[in-house]
């Protein structure tokens, strides 16, 4: 009878360190008057959009297939702080006063390499006095 034990040394695993890019899917966005969809066909033709005193979702993705479950994503706005995105790929933005605002999104992978790059995308809220 033959005993055995397995050991697996740990300094010789490999991480996936291959940084994903960040792409913005879908863009959802409504006014007093309903709900409208751009789907992202090329997100780098993307630049802005224009809001009419409404909220708008933004749906990021990752290029990095090898378990998408666990893929991680964040966001700011302006110079603020990024904001960690838990368990979701969508930013709701809301709330804000008019102007125009700079949203940047990254991603990482699943082992949390984290992007180096940054989508832009911006927001434009018209005050409702300029509705027509």
């Amino acid at each position: 009878q033959v005993a055995a034990v397995n050991y697996v040394d740990t300094r010789n695993v490999s991480f996936n360190t291959r940084m994903p890019g960040t792409f913005v899917s879908e863009v959802i966005y409504g006014s007093s008057g309903g709900e409208s969809n751009m789907t992202m066909i090329n997100d780098s033709t993307f630049s802005q959009l224009y809001v009419v005193n409404a909220s708008t979702k933004i749906h990021v993705a990752s290029s990095d297939y090898s378990d998408p479950a666990r893929n991680h994503f964040m966001y700011r706005i302006n110079n603020g702080e990024w904001q960690y995105l838990s368990g979701t790929n969508e930013i709701l933005v809301s709330g804000l006063l008019p102007g125009t605002y700079r949203v940047m999104l990254r991603s990482s992978n699943a082992d949390m390499t984290w992007s180096y790059d940054v989508k832009t995308i911006y927001i434009r809220i018209e005050s409702p006095l300029t509705e027509k």
